[in-house]
């Protein structure tokens, strides 16, 4: 899927813009579906803030916008979602994935929907240059690499990152 809508209404040709959309991919390993954005920051967009902040300020709206899930939990509509095509995903899996860059540091980000009992978000922020994909399913990948072999409950626990 290659989101053409959001591609078009976030495009990261206009430069003019702090936050574009790079595009989405499927990975069928792990059953996520991610949409990674472009972030470039300034000391003029921090206002105060650090780094993380601002990407953890920024990152929850955007979500919310996107996936209907996130906008219930911040008591948003998610606008954006009509401009997003869902013929094969849906919006409600959409996991977002942040990459930021700030002077010579770059930040990989995302956030996602838990839902067990009650509705919450996990994200997590690092410097670093890896991919939001990566972000994610590395401790899934560590604990395969160093166990051998899952139990039902630790595939559970490590590597579904989709709704529950």
């Amino acid at each position: 899927m290659k989101q053409e809508h959001l591609l078009k209404a976030f495009s990261c040709q206009d430069k003019s813009k702090t936050i574009c959309f790079e595009g989405a991919e499927f990975y069928s390993e792990y059953n996520i579906y991610i949409f990674n954005f472009k972030v470039e920051i300034s000391d003029e967009n921090l206002k105060g803030l650090t780094v993380e902040q601002y990407i953890d300020d920024t990152m929850g709206p955007i979500y919310g916008l996107i996936n209907p899930k996130a906008a219930e939990f911040y008591g948003i509509d998610p606008i954006m979602r009509e401009i997003i095509d869902e013929r094969e995903h849906p919006a409600s899996n959409i996991i977002l994935g942040m990459t930021t860059n700030y002077k010579n540091d770059s930040y990989v980000s995302y956030i996602r929907v838990a839902e067990k009992d009650t509705l919450s978000l996990l994200s997590k922020i690092e410097l670093s240059k890896d991919k939001p994909a990566d972000l994610l399913i590395n401790k899934c990948e560590k604990i395969k690499k160093s166990l051998g072999s899952l139990t039902e409950k630790q595939l559970e626990e490590y590597c579904k990152f989709n709704l529950i």
